[in-house]
C-alpha cells in the first residue's frame, strides 16, 4: 500500500510539472521568442521547477518587462510615407477620384426634357375640375380622397358654393386633387411628358403635390398631410384676420418701401397692428 501511494505521488508530480512547463512556455511565447527560448534552455529553471510542490503557482514574466518591449517594437508614423507595402482596395481599372474619371457623361438636350410645375392655393373655381372627370383615373383619385378626408370633396369642387371652396381647409385638398387629376389628362394627351420629366416643383402648397407626383409621398399620406396643413392654417387665419397677395415686379422695384407704405395705409384705415412683409 505504501509503495502504491509513493508511485502515485511520483506520477502526479511529473504530470503537473509537465503541464506547468507547457503553460509557462505558451504564455511566454506570446510576448517574445527570446524569453521562451531562455525558459526552455536554462537548466537552473528546470531544476528549480522540479523542486517545487505540484500545487505551486505558475511563474509568468512581469508586466513591466512585456510592456516595455512592446512599446519599443511598436509601429510609429515615421514610415507613413513609404507606401510600397500597401495595396489599393479598388479594382485596377476603377477611378478613385473625379479627376481620374475618363468616361464622358452623356449630354442632355434641354429640349428633350421637361419639368412639371404645380400651382398653389387659390387657383381653382367651382366646376373647373369637370374637364378632367372624363378620364377614369381622375375620378378614382377623388373617390379615394373622399374616403381619406371623410367628406365629399368632389361634390364641393363641382357644385360649391365658392365661399366654402375658398376656405383654406377645403381649398388646399381641392387644389392638390385638381392638380393630380390634371395629370391624367396630360398622361392621355401628352404621354411623352412623363418619359422626359426630370424634376417636379410647386409653389407653396404645390410643393406637396410635387412630392406626391414624384413618389416621395404616397397618395394617402400626401392627402392626409394636406388636410392637416389646411385645417391648421384655417385655425390660424381665424385667430388673427389676415390676407395674402402675390406681387410681380421688376428687379429694381423697392419692395421694402412698398411694404412700409402698405402698412401705413392699413393703419390709416383702422387696421390694428398691421404686418406687411
Amino acid at each position: 500500500m505504501f509503495s502504491v501511494m509513493m508511485l502515485q505521488r511520483a506520477l502526479f508530480g511529473k504530470t503537473v510539472h509537465g503541464l506547468s512547463r507547457l503553460l509557462t512556455s505558451s504564455r511566454v511565447s506570446k510576448f517574445s521568442d527570446s524569453v521562451s527560448a531562455k525558459e526552455d534552455d536554462s537548466p537552473s529553471n528546470t531544476d528549480e521547477s522540479q523542486n517545487k510542490s505540484p500545487t505551486s503557482d505558475i511563474e509568468t514574466p512581469t508586466g513591466e518587462e512585456n510592456v516595455a518591449r512592446l512599446v519599443k517594437e511598436a509601429a510609429t508614423y515615421s514610415d507613413v510615407k513609404d507606401t510600397s507595402w500597401s495595396t489599393s482596395p479598388y479594382p485596377a481599372d476603377v477611378p478613385t477620384s473625379v479627376e481620374e474619371e475618363k468616361v464622358a457623361k452623356p449630354k442632355i438636350d434641354p429640349l428633350e426634357t421637361c419639368i412639371v410645375l404645380f400651382p398653389g392655393q387659390g387657383t381653382i373655381k367651382v366646376g373647373s375640375v369637370q374637364r378632367y372627370l372624363r378620364f377614369p383615373q381622375a375620378r378614382e383619385l377623388f373617390e379615394m380622397a373622399n374616403e381619406i378626408l371623410d367628406f365629399d370633396l368632389l361634390k364641393l369642387c363641382l357644385k360649391g358654393p365658392q365661399e366654402k371652396l375658398d376656405q383654406t381647409r377645403f381649398n388646399q385638398p381641392a387644389t392638390v386633387l385638381t392638380s393630380l387629376a390634371a395629370l391624367e389628362r396630360l398622361r392621355e394627351e401628352r404621354p411623352r411628358v412623363f418619359d422626359t420629366c426630370v424634376a417636379a416643383a410647386g409653389y407653396s402648397l404645390g410643393e406637396l403635390t410635387a412630392l406626391i407626383f414624384s413618389g416621395a409621398l404616397t397618395f394617402e399620406d400626401g392627402v392626409r398631410l394636406v388636410s392637416v396643413r389646411g385645417n391648421a392654417m384655417q385655425y390660424a387665419s381665424e385667430k388673427s384676420p389676415q390676407g395674402m397677395m402675390s406681387v410681380y415686379c421688376a428687379p429694381d422695384a423697392k419692395l421694402s418701401e412698398a411694404c412700409k407704405d402698405a402698412q401705413k395705409w392699413a393703419l390709416d384705415n383702422g387696421v390694428e397692428e398691421p404686418v406687411c412683409q
